[in-house]
């Protein structure tokens, strides 16, 4: 009778233990999870948006970098164009000022007003070219402060996507760790369940026995 007394005594302190460790376990995960879980998830979805917006960004800055190559590569091409046509004026202009000398050997004044207004001429188009070749160099170094504008905005960019990115996995590292925590935990406890189930199904059969 005494033995059927104690088992039942030890059957309610097992049930008590367990109902205990069924509390402990009704408090889940805590505070701590969800609040990191709830700062994960806003500052993941805020990533995803700020990134798609970051790439679109960027993915016009890249085009502005390019369009203002193409205004370059055009330029250049047109300065070389310029400076072909001024070598050659370059050229005209040393066969008129020889012929020049030679009229002025001959005395030849009308030849020499002549050959005077071909070089005016000739020396006009060489500064229009010389003009407007320095127009398009300032058109070069305009195109190159975009390109530059535009490359220092991409770096921005990219910069800004990271320190979120990383912010992002700093969160995502302490969510881990608290969730494997809790893994832990709860996987011990579940450990100590079941040797408590043991127990009752032991006392239970015990009970019955005696």
């Amino acid at each position: 009778m005494e033995m059927k007394n104690l088992s039942k005594y030890l059957l309610i302190g097992a049930l008590v233990i367990y109902g205990l460790l069924i509390t402990q376990r009704s408090c889940g995960l805590g505070e701590k999870y969800y609040t990191l879980k709830t700062e994960h998830d806003i500052l993941a979805g805020q990533v995803v948006k700020d990134k798609a917006e970051a790439d679109k960004r960027i993915a016009d800055l890249i085009a502005v970098d390019v369009e203002k190559d193409k205004q370059i590569a055009v330029l250049n091409a047109t300065i070389a164009v310029k400076n072909s046509s001024i070598k050659i004026l370059h050229e005209k202009t040393a066969k008129l000022e020889v012929e020049f000398a030679l009229y002025a050997t001959l005395h030849d004044k009308d030849a020499q007003i002549v050959n005077l207004q071909e070089q005016v001429n000739v020396w006009k188009q060489k500064f229009d070219l010389a003009e407007s070749t320095i127009a398009d160099k300032d058109g070069i170094i305009f195109s190159l402060t975009e390109k530059y504008d535009a490359q220092v905005k991409i770096s921005a960019e990219w910069k800004g996507s990271y320190e979120r990115e990383h912010q992002l996995r700093l969160v995502s590292e302490k969510l881990y760790e608290e969730i494997k925590g809790k893994y832990r935990g709860i996987n011990l406890l579940g450990g100590i369940k079941t040797a408590a189930i043991l127990l009752l199904g032991g006392l239970v059969v015990y009970g019955a026995l005696t």
